[in-house]
């Protein structure tokens, strides 16, 4: 019984995401998808795109000095080695993502405005044979080049004692 409950519970919860998504919902291939489970991870994907960009767009006009800054803030900070690069974000949306992606806090209110105010800059280490992959983030102090804080995925720090050589060698 609880099993089919809670396929029914997938399904109406499917429905719902497609309606209000604005499916067509006379469409039978929507109506009985030959994977329930895929076709709901689906519309969960699509409706937290929606969200995320809402928010995204709406972070972009509350925090417009973090774009506005991002050449000067790049020309300060960038650097690349051999094996890792190390630049700034390049506006809010990039920060909201950065959290997002590795599970952290740094996409919240706090961090953006402190980035947009010119209290702090959020800089995105990447591997340079992978620049677009998140890694680690790192919230320096614009003034003193101090590293208030870096955390990789799930607020952990990868590699601590390597990439602490690094950001150490990277801030002297």
């Amino acid at each position: 019984v609880s099993r089919l409950q809670n396929t029914a519970g997938r399904y109406t919860d499917y429905l719902n995401m497609r309606s209000a998504l604005g499916y067509d919902m006379t469409n039978t291939v929507y109506l009985f998808p030959r994977n329930l489970d895929a076709a709901h991870a689906k519309m969960v994907e699509e409706s937290n795109k929606k969200e995320v960009d809402a928010h995204i767009r709406e972070a972009s006009g509350r925090y417009p000095l973090i774009k506005k800054h991002y050449r000067q803030y790049r020309k300060q900070f960038y650097f690349a080695d051999e094996a890792f690069l190390i630049r700034p974000a390049k506006d809010a949306g990039e920060i909201i993502m950065e959290g997002r992606l590795l599970h952290h806090c740094v996409g919240g209110d706090r961090y953006l405005r402190s980035h947009n105010e010119g209290r702090a800059v959020i800089l995105l280490l990447r591997a340079l044979d992978e620049p677009d992959m998140p890694y680690i983030t790192v919230e320096i102090n614009p003034e003193t080049k101090d590293i208030r804080q870096w955390y990789g995925a799930h607020d952990k720090k990868p590699d601590e004692e390597r990439m602490q050589r690094w950001l150490d060698a990277y801030v002297t």
